[in-house]
């Protein structure tokens, strides 16, 4: 597989709990990976919401969502 980017995040929304994966680093070596978990109740849908947009992630990565249902877009909808 080809690095495209140097940074990227993924966020896997569950029923109680969405966990976020930023992967960043260097194009052709190991990126670091810092994974957090966020409750899917609104304080921390809002910590994950801060959590994203602190500089430098805001500015440096783009955000990828896997999600198959359409209650869970509820939630992206309200976080972005």
């Amino acid at each position: 597989m080809t690095d495209l980017l140097e940074c990227c995040m993924g966020l896997d929304i569950h029923r109680d709990i969405i966990v976020a994966c930023l992967l960043k680093g260097p194009i052709g070596k190991q990126p670091v990976a810092d994974v957090r978990s966020f409750s899917t109740l609104r304080p921390g849908m809002q910590e994950l919401r801060e959590w994203i947009n602190e500089p430098p992630r805001s500015r440096d990565c783009g955000v990828s969502v896997q999600t198959p249902t359409l209650v869970k877009k509820r939630y992206l909808h309200w976080l972005f």
